[in-house]
């Protein structure tokens, strides 16, 4: 059956192909072009848009054409092809010929434009007339173009209608378009579009009532009833199907409403149809939500907006934001909210986080981040409904979608509230949504995560699983030993053979439905290797699970027996873990060479890098990692970047806590430092590019950076090529949850590449357990000069030297050993000291000629030990 055919009478939404979408107040309408166009020969006609893209009220486009037989008229000559037909457009009190005016939609130019303030309020259409002298030109269709600077398209038309008169009083419908621009851009003409024979029905409004009185909201309690409204046009018929009368119907007013009880802990659809001879039915739908409701006791509430009703990349706004226990209508039973954060935020000081529960409707919180909200209510309370005021303006930013989770300490969050369905929420500005309960056992089960710390385990070891549920009564694991789980939290298991476990959650409804979540282990034999010692990658074998596009570069390889993480190609990405745990815990040194390289330069930055990675994360080798960031959570991530068009942040390297930064350096500006880079090389007519001097790329035939990692509680240093880049970063694996109870946590190396690529080797890699962390005695590391481009003589000079905390340290200069400038102190740190000293010439007496910078200079460090 084609839903489409006009002779359906059935509801669209029972018939196999149909697929309702809700749109904006949970409304679903739909136009259809018609199959053969009418000829009309008005004297005026008027275009009134009822609804703009963005859902605003400022009308903006540049140009309107009739057409007839195919043929653009040529109004006012702006075709300047055959006669000229005189027509003049006005647009409420508009000046036709200002800047902005009427009378440049028939102009031929897409460079002008006409801006209607209020452009959807009656008395601000557009109309066109084409004067007394008859014959009126004959008309079939017509379309509009779009302005040339309309921010985000939200002023052009993208609902209409289209009347035709002879007096300008008494109009006739002609054409009805319903959302009919979907695809959106500046300087866009939509149509032609037909005038129809026969004008089809419209559905103008349909929507639970959410006037306070006797309004509802689109959520209510089991046995509630709602009332529904509508509006339409131009249907001889109209019915309204429910879920107690989805194939009949029952015959309604074209204009009216009707009091529905939905079926109890369900969300249902209730679809309005108008139908008229020969032409296409009009139909839109209304969802309620029927649930069983309960109170629930938090400190913290976290709302975040899923959706809002101007789709992906929208900002968010809401006026006030209301918790009830009981009855809304009382003031007493409303519970007080005693601070409110919005972490990751962007708000305008005026419209911050605080104007959610000022108490006022007309003030707002707005977000351009759109981030969840956290509310704190002083203490543990206890609320059962809730509701939202929406903002004064930008309909677009209201939330149509959202979630609610409590928590009594800011870690574990519980699902309270899981709105997945379009929420008409009001288009009236400062509109409240009247009370919400909180759905209690009709919330579904959910599983947020089942997982496990390894999928390959050696026979006799330990497997963690992890897991974390929502709206579940209990919780069971097969196979595990008995007893009661909690609902989220780990169970360790020893399985001796593959071995598939199985998650089952139950219900908070008795009647609802179980979920279930798989986790698969497969046990290998020991490979009997329990230290990770690679002075290359020749003989590793399964004690190293790759995942991704990892993988052993083959001894005949150009660069042998590396571990490529990724290989010179676009969107890779690729992980490696070493299979047993390591107890690093109590300090460890780990050292490996790292070449992020690119075999032939094509003057494209390398990308994107590549992580060292510590990590205790539930899903453990099964990990995948996020790329050069390494693992999100529960893990020690040293980050290593590549690419940027700078030294920040192609030369990046990051200390991360999970996603948290705790330290970085620009190695690039690091004193002692030195990159290979990537060199610029001649294009297709001879031009060498600039090159990538700055970034931790480097070509093939490089040496591999020797990086070094110690670690001891409390303290992590990083090396390169044996210069201290990051020092005495406070950080312990156990308080970061990047080791086990036990101390032990997964060695390994996550990296990526997109639309610019790089080989992302591991030339070597050994770990070595206990301190490895004290401070070498007093002495120079390395001494560095430096030139700038077109210089034969040095310009500044790096010195890194080994240093401690108590002591100070001075710097001289001396262009012959006797007689030595000081130039500076640095304060002592444990660890290693780096500075830059620029080389100049020597100061010299007013009126005497400059001195020239010397050829010749000597540099020494100095320890003052204070007696």
């Amino acid at each position: 059956m084609n839903p489409t055919r006009s002779t359906t009478r059935r509801p669209l939404s029972w018939l196999p192909e149909f697929r309702p979408q809700s749109l904006f107040a949970a409304i679903a309408l739909l136009a259809v072009i018609p199959a053969s166009a009418a000829e009309k020969a008005f004297r005026y006609y008027q275009f009134k848009t009822t609804k703009l893209v963005g859902n605003g009220s400022n009308v903006m486009f540049s140009e309107f054409d009739f057409y007839h037989a195919g043929t653009k008229l040529n109004i006012r000559n702006k075709t300047g092809v055959g006669a000229v037909i005189p027509c003049d457009a006005t647009a409420g009190d508009v000046d036709p010929n200002g800047g902005e005016g009427s009378n440049n939609l028939l102009d031929g130019s897409t460079a002008t434009k006409l801006f209607r303030g209020s452009g959807l309020l009656a008395g601000n259409e557009v109309v066109f007339d084409f004067g007394a002298t008859l014959p009126h030109p004959v008309v079939d269709s017509y379309s509009y173009t779009s302005a040339a600077d309309s921010a985000n398209y939200i002023r052009s038309p993208q609902s209409w209608l289209l009347s035709g008169s002879e007096d300008g009083v008494s109009w006739t419908v002609i054409d009805s378009r319903i959302d009919a621009v979907t695809t959106l851009a500046n300087v866009t003409t939509y149509g032609p579009y037909e005038i129809p024979e026969v004008v089809a029905p419209l559905i103008q409004t349909f929507s639970v009532r959410q006037t306070p009185l006797p309004g509802t909201s689109a959520i209510v309690l089991n046995g509630q009833s709602v009332t529904l409204d509508w509006t339409s046009l131009f249907g001889t018929e109209v019915k309204l199907f429910t879920p107690q009368e989805n194939t009949d119907g029952i015959v309604v007013a074209a204009n009216g409403s009707q009091v529905v009880t939905p079926p109890n802990d369900a969300t249902s659809t209730y679809n309005l149809v108008a139908t008229k001879e020969n032409a296409t039915d009009a139909t839109a739908s209304a969802t309620v939500r029927t649930v069983i409701g309960g109170a629930k006791t938090y400190q913290y509430v976290r709302y975040t907006g899923t959706q809002r009703r101007g789709g992906a990349g929208s900002i968010t706004q809401i006026s006030e934001f209301e918790f009830y226990n009981g009855d809304a209508t009382v003031p007493a039973n409303k519970v007080v909210v005693s601070s409110a954060t919005n972490p990751g935020g962007d708000s305008p000081a005026a419209e911050n986080v605080s104007k959610l529960y000022d108490g006022s409707f007309t003030s707002k919180w707005l977000d351009f981040n759109s981030r969840p909200v956290i509310f704190d209510f002083g203490s543990a309370v206890t609320f059962d409904r809730y509701l939202f005021v929406t903002g004064n303006d930008a309909t677009d930013r209201d939330a149509i979608r959202w979630t609610l989770e409590g928590s009594n300490d800011l870690a574990r969050w519980d699902l309270i509230e899981d709105v997945n369905f379009d929420y008409p929420t009001p288009l009236a500005r400062n509109a409240s949504t009247l009370s919400i309960p909180l759905p209690g056992a009709s919330l579904p089960a959910r599983i947020d995560f089942f997982t496990g710390n390894t999928a390959t385990l050696v026979a006799g070891e330990s497997l963690t699983l992890s897991y974390s549920t929502q709206a579940a009564a209990s919780v069971e694991i097969d196979p595990t030993p008995g007893g009661v789980l909690p609902l989220y939290g780990s169970v360790v298991v020893t399985p001796t053979v593959d071995t598939t476990y199985t998650l089952t959650v139950n219900p908070l409804n008795p009647e609802g439905d179980t979920v279930t979540a798989t986790f698969s282990v497969v046990i290998v034999e020991d490979p009997g290797v329990d230290d990770i010692s690679y002075d290359d990658f020749a003989a590793a074998g399964s004690e190293i699970i790759k995942s991704g596009s990892t993988a052993i570069t083959a001894p005949e390889n150009a660069l042998p027996n590396r571990l490529r993480l990724t290989p010179e190609a676009q969107g890779q990405s690729g992980t490696a873990w070493f299979l047993k745990k390591i107890n690093g815990s109590a300090g460890f040194e780990a050292t490996f060479g790292l070449s992020m390289n690119q075999v032939t330069p094509n003057n494209f930055a390398p990308a994107d890098g590549l992580a060292f990675v510590i990590q205790n994360s539930p899903s453990g080798t099964g990990n995948p990692g996020t790329g050069e960031s390494g693992v999100s959570e529960k893990a020690l991530n040293i980050c290593f970047h590549s690419f940027g068009f700078a030294a920040d942040p192609a030369s990046v390297v990051e200390i991360r806590s999970g996603t948290e930064v705790l330290d970085r350096t620009v190695t690039f500006t690091q004193p002692g430092v030195e990159l290979y880079g990537i060199p610029g090389v001649p294009d297709v007519n001879g031009v060498v590019g600039g090159g990538f001097p700055y970034t931790l790329g480097s070509l093939s035939t490089d040496p591999p950076y020797r990086i070094r990692v110690v670690y001891v509680p409390g303290d992590l240093d990083v090396y390169m090529d044996g210069i201290a880049i990051i020092q005495n970063v406070d950080v312990d694996l156990g308080e970061i949850g990047a080791a086990d109870a036990s101390g032990g946590s997964y060695f390994g190396f996550t990296a990526r590449t997109g639309g610019n690529v790089q080989n992302s080797d591991i030339t070597d890699w050994n770990v070595k357990l206990g301190d490895f962390s004290a401070t070498p005695a007093f002495g120079m590391v390395k001494t560095l000069f430096r030139y700038t481009a077109g210089s034969t003589l040095p310009t500044s000079v790096d010195l890194v030297w080994n240093a401690k905390a108590l002591p100070t340290y001075e710097v001289y200069s001396s262009p012959s050993l006797v007689g030595w400038t000081r130039l500076r102190q640095e304060f002592g740190i444990n660890g290693q000291i780096g500075v830059n000293i620029p080389i100049v010439a020597p100061a010299t007496p007013p009126g005497e000629p400059a001195a020239p910078v010397p050829s010749k200079q000597f540099f020494r460090v100095g320890e003052i030990v204070e007696p």
